[in-house]
């Protein structure tokens, strides 16, 4: 994972001199007041890793065990919405493997790098605001295929609460399927929690 995480972080020295790195491998520099742009080595399964690039927004709870925790600030970034190459909506791309030794990584990871350099900065560009994550959110949530969790359902629910559509919200997260009952109930009080003058 280091040599992977070094690897890349090289690779990527365009994207990583702009932002702040928050802890290894993960790097945030701010898109708005409340949500930060955020760039991460993600390790996979079988020595392989995939440079990913999303968005962590403060009123987007994440699923901590039981129960949903606020990331109010960019030293805790969680990736709400990104793309990877297990993104449906997103162009196709390999990730870095260690298995063939550390010349093919380094090719590999100056490639994903390449290709998130070019990707990455317009993708931020549309996810500037809330109102571009919401979009961003549906883009993804109309892929057939789900993989990423939260869902993007899920990310778009709370962007609704906190764009001040409390019905809308409700009702987008009563499709999130992924989650239990009590997570679904303590998920309905967070949305009201953000709607304006509560």
């Amino acid at each position: 994972m280091a040599a992977a995480r070094d690897l890349l972080a090289a690779a990527a020295a365009v994207l990583t001199a702009q932002m702040q790195q928050v802890r290894p491998a993960v790097w945030v520099r701010p898109l708005g007041a409340e949500h930060w742009a955020v760039l991460a080595v993600k390790a996979l399964k079988g020595a392989q890793y995939d440079l990913v690039y999303g968005v962590s927004c403060a009123w987007v709870p994440h699923v901590e065990g039981d129960a949903l925790r606020w990331h109010r600030t960019p030293r805790r970034p969680r990736l709400d919405l990104w793309e990877d190459h297990f993104t449906a909506v997103a162009p196709a791309r390999r990730w870095v493997t260690g298995l063939h030794g550390r010349r093919t990584a380094s090719k590999q990871a100056a490639g994903l790098a390449q290709q998130v350099s070019e990707r990455a900065p317009a993708w931020w560009s549309t996810v500037s605001s809330p109102e571009g994550i919401l979009e961003e959110a549906r883009r993804q949530a109309a892929a057939p295929l789900q993989v990423h969790s939260p869902p993007p359902r899920y990310v778009a629910a709370f962007t609704l609460a906190r764009l001040g559509e409390l019905a809308a919200a409700e009702e987008e997260l009563a499709s999130v399927t992924e989650l239990s009952h009590d997570l679904r109930a303590q998920a309905s009080l967070r949305l009201r929690q953000l709607a304006p003058g509560a």
